[in-house]
Formats: structure tokens, sequence, C-alpha cells
């Protein structure tokens, strides 16, 4: 089975297009003016916490490293797939290289019975989490490393950290709707199973979707990660 692409490209609209397969609406994807929805979704300490983050002294000492671009590179792509590689093979069956065994219908269920949900959403939530750290980890080593190398690059990691909080929340609970979501169509791939789906071909599509939303959800977080490594190689670019 295979994990992912060989990088994470697009991942907003890698998400908007896993959340339409979801049978989200337009209107509630529709895109909105940036400034205004940022400005209705910061509390006024949030803004405070901002205006410090973008007034803080910047001293050094920096200490510019070519090399750094592609360290950071490499550990985003070990930190992904260090997450999605035992998420394959927990799908697949291979309790052994997964910390997070994937549900299994009971045995005693006759042929017109649906197996519950409930098990594969705590499935999902106990990876979400495990994609939560891994990708709040990244951001936060990134943020350091990044902040190291001038002042305009530590100005933006503040800013980052400070907009990471802020948004915490709103983001939460964002992703948090992702589950119910998925039920729905847990329930669609049931419902359009074939009479005789003796090798359980309707699950195995489920499985398939399960996975590619955990992805887009994991690349939708690793955003920001690539909003400052590119960042880093622009700087690195301009720099004579």
């Amino acid at each position: 089975m295979r994990t992912s692409p060989d990088k994470p490209s697009e991942p907003d609209r890698q998400l908007l297009a896993m959340l339409a397969a979801l049978g989200v609406p337009d209107r509630t994807r529709a895109p909105t003016d940036i400034a205004a929805r940022l400005a209705r979704l910061l509390s006024i300490s949030d803004a405070a916490a901002l205006d410090a983050a973008s007034r803080r002294a910047l001293n050094g000492p920096f200490d510019p490293d070519p090399e750094l671009p592609q360290r950071l590179r490499d550990d985003l792509m070990q930190t992904r797939e260090g997450v999605l590689a035992p998420l394959a093979r927990s799908l697949a069956g291979d309790a052994e290289g997964s910390p997070i065994i994937a549900p299994r219908p009971a045995e005693d269920l006759t042929a017109d019975q649906r197996p519950p949900f409930r098990p594969w959403e705590a499935f999902y939530l106990a990876w979400q989490r495990r994609v939560a750290a891994a990708t709040s980890n990244l951001r936060r080593r990134v943020r350091q490393a990044v902040a190291s190398q001038s002042a305009a690059l530590a100005r933006m990691a503040y800013l980052d950290a400070a907009l990471e909080q802020s948004l915490i929340g709103y983001s939460q609970r964002g992703f948090s709707a992702l589950p119910g979501l998925l039920e729905k169509t847990y329930r669609e791939h049931w419902k359009a199973r074939e009479p005789e789906d003796a090798t359980g071909a309707w699950l195995s599509a489920f499985r398939h979707t399960l996975q590619t939303c955990l992805l887009a959800e994991m690349d939708a977080r690793l955003a920001p990660v690539l909003g400052m490594l590119d960042a880093l190689d622009s700087k690195e670019t301009n720099t004579p």
C-alpha cells in the first residue's frame, strides 16, 4: 500500500479536494478575504501577542548556514514518513509494524450487518493525535532553526509561534470534524457494496479513504513549515 507522494504539495488544495470527496458543500469551502477572516478569529489578547512578536528585539547573534534548508527538508520528509509508513502497515494488517491496530469486523456478524464505525473513529483519532504531535514538534524545530539565520527570519519565526498559539483552538475544531465526515463515507461505502462482496472490498475502499484523509490533514498541518522553508530558501537565494 502506497503511503504518500514523494513530497507534500499544495496542502490546502489537497485538503479541499478531500473535503469535497467527503461531501462538504462548496459554500463552506469557498475562499474568503484572508485578512478579514483572520481578524474574526483573533481576540484582543491574540492581536497583542502578534504585535509583541512583531516588535520583539532581534539582537542575534545570527549564524547563517547554507546547509540548513536541506537538513530541514530532510527532517520534514522523515517526520512525514515516520507517521505515514506505520499507518500504511496498520491498514495492511501488519500488527507488529504499527503502534495502533486497525479494527477488524467481529466474526459473529452476519453478511447483512454493518460493522460499527466507532472502532474506526477511535483509530482515526489515535492517528490524528500522532499527526498533530509530529507536525507540531517539527514546526517548533524549524522555527528554532530558521530564527538563528537572520533578523528577518527570526521575526517570522516569532510571528509563527504567536499565530500557532492564537489559532490552535480554531484548527482543533476544524480537524475534529473529520471523523464525522468519515462516518458518513463509511456508511456510503457499506450501502454501495456488491451483494456478493465476500472479500470486504467496500471496507478496503473505506480504508483507502481514511488513509487519504489523514495524508491530507498532515500536509495541511505542514503548510506553515513549508512556508518557513520557502522563506529560508528565498533568503539563501537572495543573500550575496
